[in-house]
Formats: structure tokens, C-alpha cells, sequence
């Protein structure tokens, strides 16, 4: 088994296909952003609707994405092992109701949307090692999935290259749909949707999702 890159992202196509929209990498913002947060976002979405010409974020020189992107394919293949089956490998999917909305898994295994995390700072992986918990961060990229792929869980995969341990370096975890998460995310996606095409400042009212950890 070869660890190679997923083909089907990080192309024209797929920049193309992410345009203007919502997407599960930006879903922090609409969940946990204030007013500020929310304004860059939709600045940021109306450029990218007024032309196709606008250069994609120049983000791979930052190096926790340079490590994320070496590693993945490594994370991704050695999840396979564990569980025993390939993933499908994933480009953008649009929500099956709103247009808006979409994500880019970084695998698939179905029923199931795959996020892999490969930390830059090993302390973050052996901490979900130890906890067996997904850090609250990634919340409202992987319930944004969950509710894209309409699916009743996502798997969470953590890697790290230099844990103490070869058998700590993969951790695979399965996060439960959150149907009340994702009924209030909806809700904020149209809240910030709604402003954005009656071109007035989006206001990022407080989330109604208790924070639990």
C-alpha cells in the first residue's frame, strides 16, 4: 500500500468548486468567530464571487500546513491498515441543501467523512492519545462534514511521526452526529448568508452550543 496525496483536491476544479462558499476548514469562523471574524469572511466571499481571477491563498510556505500536507498521506494509509479497507479519496462536496455550503473530507469510509489532523507540536497528538478525545477546535469542521455527507459519524484521525511509540503515532476516533450542533450551525450559515446578499455587515451573535470541555 503506497501513500500518495489525494488527487482530487488542491486543483483548479477544486478551488473553483470552493468559491464563495461556506466551506468545513471555514466553519470555525461562523461557529466560535465574533464580529470581526465574520466581516473577514464575508469580504473574503464576495471577492471571490466578483471574479474567478483572485489567487488562491499562498499557504503552504506556513509550516504547520507544510507538515499537515507531508503527513497525511502517511496518517491516511496506516488508518487503512488499522481498519482494514482503502478510503475512497474525496474532492469538494456540496451540501444536499444548500447551495452554499460544502467540504473537502480528507477521506472517505462509508458511511463515514474522515478528518486527519497532523499536528506540528507533538504534545497536541499524544494529548488525544491520552484523552481519546477530539480537541474542541475541530468541532465545526467535522460536524460541517458530518451534516454534508448526511452521515451518522465521522472519523477523526490524529498522527504524529515522533510519538515515544509506533503505536501511538495513529489515533482513529469515531465523533457521534451532534443533530443540535449542526441544526444551530445551519441556522448561522443562513444568518451570515442572509447579509451577505443583502450586502449589509453580517453580526455574529453569540452561539447557542454550550461549551462543554
Amino acid at each position: 500500500m503506497i501513500s500518495v496525496e489525494n488527487p482530487n483536491q488542491h486543483h483548479a476544479q477544486w478551488w473553483a468548486a470552493r468559491r464563495g462558499k461556506i466551506t468545513g476548514s471555514r466553519m470555525h469562523v461562523i461557529m466560535d468567530g465574533g464580529a470581526r471574524a465574520w466581516q473577514t469572511l464575508a469580504d473574503r466571499l464576495r471577492l471571490e464571487a466578483l471574479t474567478d481571477d483572485i489567487p488562491e491563498p499562498d499557504i503552504e510556505h506556513v509550516p504547520a500546513i507544510a507538515h499537515g500536507r507531508k503527513y497525511e498521506p502517511i496518517a491516511r494509509t496506516n488508518a487503512e491498515l488499522m481498519l482494514g479497507y482503502d478510503f475512497e479519496l474525496p474532492g469538494f462536496r456540496q451540501h444536499p441543501r444548500y447551495e452554499f455550503l460544502g467540504c473537502s473530507a480528507d477521506a472517505f469510509a462509508a458511511p463515514m467523512p474522515t478528518e486527519i489532523k497532523c499536528p506540528l507540536v507533538l504534545e497536541t497528538h499524544l494529548a488525544v492519545y491520552r484523552t481519546q478525545c477530539m480537541p474542541r477546535e475541530h468541532i465545526p469542521q467535522v460536524q460541517c462534514e458530518i451534516a454534508v455527507y448526511d452521515a451518522p459519524a465521522a472519523l477523526f484521525i490524529s498522527y504524529h511521526p515522533a510519538a515515544p511509540h509506533w503505536k501511538m503515532r495513529t489515533v482513529i476516533l469515531q465523533v457521534p452526529r451532534d443533530d443540535l450542533y449542526i441544526a444551530r450551525m445551519e441556522e448561522r450559515c443562513c444568518e451570515f448568508m442572509r447579509a451577505l446578499h443583502e450586502h449589509r455587515s453580517p453580526s455574529a451573535a453569540p452561539s447557542a452550543i454550550p461549551r462543554l470541555f
